[in-house]
Order: C-alpha cells, then sequence, then structure tokens
C-alpha cells in the first residue's frame, strides 16, 4: 500500500507558532525519558535541515533556552542520543513544554495562543495516519489470493488520503495569516501531492505579511527552485564522489535515457525497489538506459555494501552528507525515494516514477522513432 503524506508527523513531531513579546524569547522544557546532563539542542531550521544554534544540558528534568529572535523562524529542539525533532516557531514570547523524549509527537505546549490551533492540526493528522496505519495492518494479514478484500481496504485506505489532503488543502486557504500553512505547502510539494503550480497558487493566497516574512521568502526561493526542475526543464549538472573514489559528472553520462535515482541505504521502501529497478536496468540498459543513483548516506561503508547487497551495476555518487547530500538538495529532494528521467541532451522528461509506471514510460520514449 502507498504511504500517506505525514511530512510534519514522522519526520517533526510538532509546529509552534508564538506570539511576539518585547523581552525576548524563553523556551522551558520540562523533559522525561533523558538523564540529568544530557545535551538538549536548539537548532535553526533551514532548507529541511537542522544548524546548532546553542546547547544545554538537562538538570532535574528541566532545560532553559533564552536569547532575542531578530525573525520568526523555525527551530528544532533535539535531545543527545535520541531519535527525533521537536519543530517551533522561535519567536520573542515565553513558551512551555512538556515533553518525553522518546515521543516527541505527543510534547504538550503553552504559552501562545496559536498552540491551541497547532495542537489540533497536530491531533487531526495524526488520527488520519493512525486510521491508515490500521487499515495496514489489516492488509498484512491477507493473501495475495484476497484481492477483494485488499481492494476494498486499498479504497478506504486511500479515501482517508483524500480526507488527509482535503484538510491540509482547506487549512492552508482558511488560515492565510499562518505560517504552518507554508510548511503545509512544503509537506504537500515533498510527496507530489500538489504540482508547483499548486502550490505557486496556494502560496500566493496567503496574507501579505506570511509572504514578506523570512519563512515566506523562503517558501518563495523554494517554489523558484521547483520551476527549474519541472517537466521540459534542463536538469541541474553537477559532479559527485563515486564508490571506487573517482567523480562522475551527469554532463558527461551518454544515454538515450538517464534516469536519477534518489535513496539511501538505509531507506527501506528504496531497498525493496532495487531488485525491480536491477531488472528493468538489466532489461534497458542495452538499448541505451543509464540510471545514476544519489545516495543520502552517511556511512562510506553502508552505502557500498547496500549495492553490492541489491546488486546494483549502474553508476553510483554521493557525498555522505544525508539529507543536506548537495545533489539532492539541488534537485529539491525532500524525500526518498526519488527520481527524474533525462532524455539525451539532459532535459527533464518525468519526475517521481517507479515500477511499473517508469519500466512503462521509459519503453515508450525509447519506442519513439524520432525521440
Amino acid at each position: 500500500m502507498k504511504k500517506t503524506s505525514a511530512y510534519l508527523i514522522t519526520i517533526f513531531s510538532l509546529l509552534i507558532i508564538s506570539c511576539h513579546k518585547n523581552d525576548g524569547y524563553q523556551i522551558n522544557i520540562d523533559v522525561q525519558g533523558a538523564e540529568n546532563g544530557t545535551k538538549a539542542y536548539l537548532l535553526k531550521y533551514e532548507d529541511q535541515v537542522g544548524v546548532i544554534q546553542d546547547s544545554s544540558l538537562i538538570e532535574n528534568n528541566k532545560v532553559v533556552f533564552e536569547g532575542r529572535a531578530t525573525n520568526s523562524e523555525f527551530h528544532f529542539i533535539q535531545f543527545q542520543n535520541k531519535g527525533g525533532a521537536l519543530l517551533f516557531l522561535l519567536e520573542n514570547a515565553e513558551i512551555q513544554i512538556k515533553v518525553h523524549a522518546d515521543s516527541l509527537f505527543k510534547a504538550s505546549i503553552e504559552g501562545t495562543k496559536t498552540n491551541e490551533e497547532l495542537v489540533a492540526y497536530r491531533n487531526q493528522m495524526n488520527d488520519y495516519n493512525h486510521r491508515q496505519s490500521e487499515i495496514f495492518e489489516q492488509s498484512k494479514s491477507l493473501s495475495e489470493n484476497d484481492t477483494v478484500l485488499i481492494n476494498g481496504l486499498q479504497a478506504t485506505y486511500d479515501r482517508v488520503g483524500k480526507e488527509a489532503k482535503e484538510y491540509e488543502l482547506n487549512y492552508i486557504k482558511s488560515h492565510p495569516d499562518s505560517y504552518l500553512s507554508t510548511l503545509i505547502i512544503q509537506e504537500l510539494l515533498s510527496f507530489n501531492d500538489i504540482s508547483p503550480n499548486e502550490a505557486v497558487a496556494l502560496a500566493g493566497g496567503l496574507s501579505e505579511r506570511i509572504r514578506k516574512s523570512e519563512i515566506g521568502k523562503s517558501l518563495e526561493n523554494q517554489l523558484s527552485k521547483l520551476a527549474s526542475l519541472e517537466v521540459g526543464a534542463k536538469a541541474p549538472d553537477f559532479v559527485g564522489p563515486t564508490p571506487e573514489g573517482g567523480a562522475l559528472k551527469l554532463s558527461q553520462v551518454n544515454a538515450r535515457i538517464t534516469v536519477l535515482d534518489f535513496w539511501a541505504s538505509w531507506c527501506t521502501p528504496c531497498r525493496a525497489e532495487n531488485p525491480s529497478l536491477t531488472a528493468f536496468y538489466e532489461t534497458m540498459h542495452p538499448k541505451d538506459l543509464e540510471i545514476v543513483s544519489i545516495a543520502l548516506d552517511r556511512n562510506s561503508e553502508d552505502w557500498k555494501t547496500a549495492i553490492k547487497e541489491d546488486g546494483m551495476p549502474w553508476l553510483h555518487v554521493s557525498n555522505l552528507m544525508f539529507w543536506e547530500e548537495p545533489i539532492a538538495r539541488l534537485y529539491n529532494v525532500m524525500a526518498i525515494p526519488q527520481t527524474f528521467v533525462l532524455d539525451e541532451n539532459k532535459k527533464i522528461l518525468a519526475t517521481d516514477l517507479r515500477g511499473e509506471e517508469l519500466r512503462a514510460f521509459v519503453e515508450e520514449k525509447l519506442a519513439e522513432n524520432n525521440f
């Protein structure tokens, strides 16, 4: 079954927008599930990654961050040796956070009027995801021959996903003066639930205050970048390190069709698709198909081992920088797996095709006499 888009729920636990306060910010965190002496980090949210701004030790289950914000911008709270991140909007206000370090998505936030709306949004999206998870668990007990039941569950699953998307779209339209709306637009984009043109239209409906804010400008820059990655545009050139220690430049790849495949050794859905991608390559490579896989890995051995285990005989590059992979950022990749299909002149023909869709599209293009 397809996985529902839940960018704000699965990647980040919560977003908080606080009210303005002239004497700076104070973030009071009551944290359970982490030992005294554990570091808590305050990170600034930049281009979908976090940059450390401050750190403090947990003492008596409490952490405090203080300072003054020049702009309202998104930041993270993370705890040493703990997974996940708590995303919030840092403004000059007092914010009270109660959280367990192992369940950030259940964080309790007080101190700003907008918190109630944001918690309501989080809870509603959690409900959609919980419903889909239950449907998915039901499907796991069925055999491949239970086609009627499987199709029924898939229809229900898709219907819940549609409800979630409608809820997000309605939220954006009914909250034009909310910073949260900018992140929902980014979420919908990251899972290809809306097109770049639809995102531009939604962003255009935001209030002037939001559009002229640093967060609004960041969204505008992202949308401008996406325009350069639309079908028909020339794919940005890049150079990346190969597993053998050399360098590969996209413009030097000569093939009638080139598929850019963004993946990682730690990405379960990516690894699950590799067998079909290998079969696809073995069939289409003699017809002048090439694949360039860009890995969002951190460890060289993990990367090389996965290539060998999955039998991926095509071209590979990675700077081993995880989500800060420069090629992924160049292509605005915020979720994997992700693909771009290019022609012999490196013009983008299609994006986000996988499995049978990818095979059928490439076969059709290679069969065209005038291609």
